[in-house]
């Protein structure tokens, strides 16, 4: 038993608090039952800020816990070839060169000022009207401050 205890302590030591990502085809059904506004980051691979804010910005327990609390967390590769169904309308990728493309619901979502920039977060309220769009490296302490 004390050796059942131990291992347990271990692990909620060493386990870390995790933001709950979700994807859009569930995001209809959370809003049914509880609905919560909506952060959602778009990133690309290739895209040093967007690695730096996964692993600065959204590994902050403070971040981790408002998000968590306040918000359903989507993050969105801007280059994905899946089809994606949000709000009742089909986006799919657009080839735009041979090795480049850009998806359709990237574009939607996170084009301002006639660009698309990395990584780009986006607040909708629990309504899916744009409340923010921001295409900025954030610092755990500027994130905290903007939602």
């Amino acid at each position: 038993m004390r050796f059942i205890t131990a291992i347990l302590l271990i692990v909620s030591v060493y386990a870390k608090a995790q933001i709950n990502w979700i994807n859009f085809e569930d995001l209809p059904e959370k809003m049914r039952e509880q609905p919560k506004k909506v952060f959602i980051f778009l990133e690309t691979d290739w895209c040093k800020f967007c690695k730096m804010m996964k692993l600065t910005t959204f590994e902050d327990t403070a971040v981790i816990n408002k998000l968590n609390k306040d918000f359903y967390c989507l993050r969105f590769n801007a280059e994905s070839k899946k089809e994606v169904t949000f709000l009742g309308k089909k986006y799919v990728y657009n080839t735009s060169g041979k090795y480049a493309g850009k998806h359709q619901l990237a574009v939607f979502l996170g084009k301002a000022n006639n660009q698309l920039q990395f990584p780009t977060s986006v607040l909708l309220d629990t309504q899916f009207q744009f409340h923010l769009r921001l295409s900025i490296y954030l610092s755990p302490k500027d994130f905290l401050e903007i939602i």
